[in-house]
């Protein structure tokens, strides 16, 4: 919320350079057991062993993603 905040207190001020505010959950990693999913995938850091992890429930991260859309 503080970027929101901050872009937004810019009140249409007109900058050199674009500004991108992008916000993620389970970055905390409690339904998976590890941390920031959304950062990783952003920065291109998402690999099999991560996909493959599963919840309590046996639903993996790659099926989470996929039923998200």
């Amino acid at each position: 919320m503080l970027a929101v905040g901050l872009v937004k207190s810019l009140e249409g001020m007109k900058l050199p350079f674009g500004i991108e505010v992008v916000g993620f959950s389970e970055e905390e990693g409690v339904r998976f057991g590890v941390p920031f999913i959304g950062s990783r995938a952003l920065v291109g850091r998402v690999d099999e062993e991560l996909l493959g992890r599963k919840d309590e429930q046996g639903v993996s991260v790659r099926k989470a993603i996929q039923d998200l859309g």
